[in-house]
């Protein structure tokens, strides 16, 4: 008879900030670990520190005006070309192509488009909602099997294998293979960066333009009020955090909470971001909850789209720097609207995206 797990689920924001901070009791779970090796958002103990410290690095102001600059001339060349094509477009893939050529040039110092559709059909296959540990490694060991993970997994190491061939003086890869952390491959380094990076960022900026597709007046507001743009921003990062589902894996017994030792602590920011205790009307569009101090400051504590405590994401100031940039120039350059009927669904896949890819109708502005 198989043995029942039991999982212990909060929607407290105090309870998870606590787990959050105390990196000692509660550890990040292996589920991830067959894709995303030993990189910075699966290692522990003293491989996680010393790559955190070489995040912390790299991620300084040069990198910030790198992105600025690479956001910009990336954004433009998609907007060029929507100008040149039908009206019609897929916000999802529209913005993963985007994302990957910004994070491949600024982080990687590359143009990673040649691989475009790869990567897309990669991330689908390797990163499922809730993965099996056993299943995943079983086709990770399984070298000769002709599944789709193995495919696709074949597929991400042939694209970081070439970043990592290419990568140039000043990059992300180089700055990490210069460290040299043993016991943690270059390659599963990259990977994880590439990966998290992307993803994220790209489900970010499809949420947000579906929100100003089916929102006219916001999206119209966003292009004369820089303050309001930006809190339709993270509106889009309240209602749909990109990292929907974070967990922990208890390495102490707390009998406060009736959380056993060895017991995976599971928590939501989609519910968090939702709560209502903690934010008003809080399954509506409204950006103006974060231009007013009071009602920001009152559902702080259950924002978390980034993480929180000493594991919270190193690139939350990256991701929403693309986005300002991202938006702005869009914004700038075309009107749009749904070109469904239906607001998207969410997809819990390792992001949440919208399912069927945000479809809108582009027009052209008179600048």
């Amino acid at each position: 008879m198989s043995q029942v797990r039991r999982h212990f689920v909060t929607d407290d924001p105090r309870i998870v900030r606590g787990i959050l901070q105390d990196t000692g009791r509660h550890r990040k779970t292996r589920k991830r670990r067959p894709v995303f090796g030993r990189g910075i958002v699966t290692s522990e103990g003293k491989a996680w520190e010393a790559q955190r410290a070489l995040a912390r690095d790299f991620f300084n102001a040069a990198l910030a005006e790198r992105i600025k600059a690479v956001a910009r001339s990336r954004t433009e060349e998609m907007l060029r070309d929507w100008a040149r094509s039908g009206p019609e477009r897929a916000c999802r893939p529209e913005m993963s192509r985007l994302v990957l050529g910004i994070m491949g040039e600024a982080l990687f110092g590359v143009d990673p488009r040649p691989w475009e559709d790869v990567f897309e059909r990669a991330l689908a296959v390797l990163l499922p909602p809730k993965p099996s540990t056993a299943r995943l490694l079983w086709h990770r060991l399984s070298r000769g099997s002709s599944s789709p993970y193995v495919a696709a997994l074949r597929d991400l190491e042939k694209l970081v294998d070439w970043l990592c061939r290419k990568a140039p003086p000043g990059s992300l890869t180089r700055h990490l293979a210069d460290a040299a952390i043993e016991g943690i491959p270059l390659r599963e380094q990259v990977s994880t960066y590439l990966l998290a990076s992307t993803d994220t960022t790209a489900t970010f900026l499809s949420w947000t333009m579906a929100l100003w597709a089916w929102n006219p007046a916001a999206q119209q507001r966003s292009r004369t009020d820089s303050a309001y743009r930006d809190a339709c921003l993270q509106e889009s990062l309240r209602l749909f955090p990109p990292i929907w589902r974070m967990a922990r894996r208890a390495e102490h017994a707390d009998p406060a909470l009736g959380i056993r030792k060895g017991e995976e602590v599971i928590f939501l920011p989609y519910l968090l971001h939702r709560h209502r205790d903690y934010w008003t009307e809080p399954d509506r569009f409204r950006p103006e909850r974060f231009l007013s101090e009071a009602e920001a400051a009152r559902g702080r504590p259950a924002f978390l789209p980034f993480g929180a405590g000493p594991r919270a994401c190193p690139g939350a100031a990256l991701s929403l720097r693309t986005g300002q940039i991202v938006t702005a120039l869009v914004l700038h350059r075309f009107s749009w609207e749904p070109a469904s009927g239906s607001f998207p669904v969410p997809e819990p896949l390792f992001t949440l995206r919208p399912h069927g890819g945000v479809p809108i109708r582009i027009t052209a502005r008179s600048t």
